[in-house]
């Protein structure tokens, strides 16, 4: 059964998640919120994701979940809450620290740079790491084997990609930093269907060969449940359901969550 998930106390132990010791989780975060001036865009969020575990965020548009990755990822400031990572509390933390961490963010959009060339692109995800020029090369050649097409247009505008081929170098350049965790924001936006079982078909290969944790926003619920292990569904800034991807797919009360739509939320009557 889906759990019953409550409001977030003030304190960092939420119990709308399950009791789990800090250290076996690879990210966690605890009641976080985040306002942009007046308007707050998540309140008392808490989540976690175990080392090489696949997590989905779903929600309606503007139910807060970019402002979580942006906020775990350090490009928004939080206003309560706490960020673990690895261990380690890195809710003051400066952005490239969580990234040198093993954090890495692939935001919506892709935001690669076109007038670069693919390699000069990738080169630039591995930035932390560049005095290591081994690594760097051992890094290209395993991006490379992961996206045979970019290897074939290493050398050629980043301009030029199709919409799959740039998702592809957003994810590939993410992996230069060599993470532990990848967040990734709408990586199928605006992708044909082909394209997007690409693009889950590289995330599950990352999973089962490198053992990376996966937290992914993604609007084609139904595929991101079918890959993740868990799934936690966000409404108007509020955690409003979480539990196994299996019972997320299997429950339609959390639909009337992710659709926007009024009255009672299915928080209020989920079995615990």
């Amino acid at each position: 059964m889906i759990r019953k998930t409550r409001r977030a106390p003030e304190s960092a132990d939420d119990p709308a998640e399950p009791a789990t010791h800090a250290a076996t989780n690879l990210l966690d975060v605890r009641a976080l919120t985040v306002a942009y001036g007046a308007v707050t865009a998540c309140s008392h969020v808490s989540l976690t994701v175990a080392p090489g575990e696949f997590v989905a965020l779903l929600g309606a548009n503007g139910a807060g979940k970019s402002t979580v990755l942006r906020a775990v990822s350090g490009l928004v400031r939080t206003g309560a809450g706490r960020v673990a990572f690895g261990g380690a509390d890195i809710t003051r933390a400066a952005p490239s620290r969580r990234s040198a961490a093993g954090l890495a963010h692939v935001p919506e959009g892709r935001r690669i740079f076109p007038d670069l060339t693919v390699e000069e692109n990738l080169t630039l995800g591995a930035f932390a790491h560049r005095r290591d020029r081994s690594g760097v090369r051992r890094g290209l050649a395993d991006v490379y084997d992961l996206f045979p097409r970019l290897a074939e247009r290493r050398a050629q505008s980043a301009a030029v990609l199709s919409g799959g081929e740039a998702q592809a170098l957003a994810v590939a350049r993410a992996l230069m930093s060599r993470p532990r965790l990848l967040m990734l924001d709408e990586p199928t936006l605006g992708l044909d269907p082909r394209r997007v079982v690409e693009v889950f078909g590289y995330l599950a290969r990352l999973r089962r060969e490198r053992g990376l944790g996966i937290l992914l926003v993604e609007q084609q619920t139904r595929v991101a449940l079918a890959h993740a292990d868990r799934g936690y569904v966000l409404n108007r800034g509020r955690l409003a359901l979480h539990g196994s991807a299996h019972e997320l797919a299997r429950d339609d009360r959390w639909s009337a969550v992710y659709l926007g739509r009024g009255g009672e939320t299915p928080a209020a009557t989920a079995t615990a």
